[in-house]
């Protein structure tokens, strides 16, 4: 079982380490508003890079979930679209609607950082200067994109 040492945030939940790590999408939904308009909260299971197929475990042992807000715009600078070529294993053809059904159970390779909200708590979240890489599901050896629609 992998095991990571957390740093605990000022409101009590953990924060991830630094560091390179396995997420695996597990959930997409709608958020509420933000500063932007709307947004998505992307779930994730993690997993060490040196272990990918085991996920980080809380202590009460269920899988540690990792949280990412995007917008909702895939457009071509936009975190939402890092996310989403990374996980299907492609870049996004201009006009191509992607699909959530189609992210789920998909992995990708990540650097997470530490950065102070506005509020000056300390926050993990995906660096935007690192994009993420695709990385193969469980039991697969090489990234199988999504097919172009």
């Amino acid at each position: 079982m992998s095991t990571v040492q957390f740093e605990v945030a000022s409101d009590g939940g953990p924060v991830l380490e630094p560091g390179t790590y396995i997420l695996e999408a597990d959930n997409i939904e709608d958020a509420e508003p933000g500063q932007y308009g709307p947004q998505l909260r992307w779930s994730f299971k993690v997993s060490d890079a040196v272990t990918p197929d085991e996920p980080i475990r809380g202590a009460d042992a269920e899988p540690y979930r990792f949280f990412q807000w995007t917008g909702t715009r895939p457009t071509p600078r936009s975190r939402c679209r890092q996310l989403i070529e990374a996980l299907y294993g492609r870049p996004l053809i201009n006009g191509e609607r992607p699909r959530a059904d189609l992210i789920i159970g998909r992995r990708m390779k990540v650097l997470i950082v530490h950065v102070d909200d506005a509020n000056g708590k300390p926050r993990a979240r995906i660096s935007g200067e690192v994009p993420p890489k695709p990385f193969p599901r469980h039991g697969e050896d090489v990234v199988e994109p999504v097919p172009e629609s």
